[in-house]
């Protein structure tokens, strides 16, 4: 599938953005770190060194540290690995916990103008 033609398939717009991730698969075995390199409203996309093809369809836990001007901002919630990509994963954001919600629009709000449009 090309690039153009994957753009074409996303639901939510897309804002670049930049962050560190950890995701634990919900079997507990595996766990991998990540940078951040994009976000939507209903999904993000994560470079990590390795992804495997057995990844796909995996429901995780996610972890994601950035920053909104000088404050650091954490958030958590539950992803499942829907597209597996050379250089990552896209995960489709099943839910934020509620005490890192707030931190979650925070920051959507940060990201979401017209220069970072993906």
């Amino acid at each position: 599938m090309s690039e153009e033609n994957f753009k074409e398939k996303r639901k939510a717009p897309r804002f670049k953005a930049d962050g560190k991730v950890g995701l634990v698969f919900e079997d507990g075995d595996t766990a991998i770190k990540g940078q951040l390199v994009d976000i939507s409203r209903i999904g993000v996309f994560v470079m990590v060194n390795q992804p495997l093809e057995s990844w796909a369809y995996k429901m995780c836990r996610m972890e994601i540290t950035t920053r909104v001007n000088d404050e650091e901002l954490l958030f958590k919630g539950r992803s499942v690995i829907v597209r597996i990509a050379a250089k990552g994963v896209g995960m489709y954001i099943n839910e934020i916990d509620e005490e890192f919600r707030l931190n979650f629009v925070k920051f959507m709000g940060y990201v979401q103008v017209p220069e970072n449009a993906v």
